[in-house]
């Protein structure tokens, strides 16, 4: 369903053979022009045009080195990433969707998304934070450790920083320069946090919990 930000009202709803759910195979990706929704379902797609009349959809995947596992859209909407199980990271051009260059990820990354200001490609995998060069070669530069597996992952806008959020026995929150690796701030979290944002102006982050609640922590000013 696409619904107003300013009333709430429905402004389209799109029917579908089945039902997303919130597994990691069944997600929603909006393209950063916000006309174009891709549905992921057990690793095949369908698109809604958001300008459309009607609201059919349409097949498609993304490519990807072998089965596809994740992706994301740089801000400025000019490039596409993709990983699939062959740990490669794929830069697609998101208009015609044909493979401009390879980043070797050497581990299942997930939650991808890239930096333009530094040309990173971030990642996180087990209980790290993959920081690696949009580069021919590739090279990682940094691995940032947490407690705990990292379930989320979010970029504040313009800053080459980042916000991560770990479950479990210390659920945190964590802000880190992507750039120098250096954490930045740590807060703990209580109850079963699920989902995390950022706002556009990089101050302010939301957490949703489990319990239907929403908790607004302020980030450290960037540089």
């Amino acid at each position: 369903r696409l619904h107003s930000l300013k009333d709430a009202s429905l402004v389209k709803e799109f029917p579908s053979d089945r039902v997303l759910s919130k597994r990691k195979d069944q997600r929603l990706f909006v393209t950063p022009d916000g006309l174009t929704v891709l549905a992921l379902d057990f690793n095949k797609f369908k698109t809604y045009d958001l300008k459309a009349k009607d609201a059919k959809a349409s097949d498609f995947s993304p490519p990807a080195r072998g089965l596809f596992a994740d992706l994301c859209f740089s801000p400025d909407g000019k490039l596409a990433l993709t990983i699939g199980d062959a740990r490669v990271v794929s830069l697609l051009n998101p208009k015609t969707w044909k493979e401009q260059g390879t980043i070797e990820a050497g581990v299942d990354l997930r939650n991808l998304a890239y930096a333009p200001e530094a040309k990173l490609i971030v990642g996180t995998y087990r209980d790290t934070i993959r920081v690696i060069e949009n580069a021919p070669k590739g090279k990682e530069l940094h691995q940032l450790q947490h407690v705990g597996n990292v379930a989320e992952l979010a970029l504040i806008p313009n800053q080459a920083r980042a916000v991560s959020m770990t479950r479990g026995k210390e659920p945190a929150l964590r802000v880190w320069d992507l750039k120098s690796g250096e954490l930045l701030g740590k807060y703990d979290l209580p109850g079963n946090p699920q989902r995390i944002a950022v706002a556009p102006d990089g101050k302010h982050a939301v957490v949703c919990d489990t319990d239907k609640t929403d908790s607004l922590y302020g980030l450290p000013a960037g540089k």
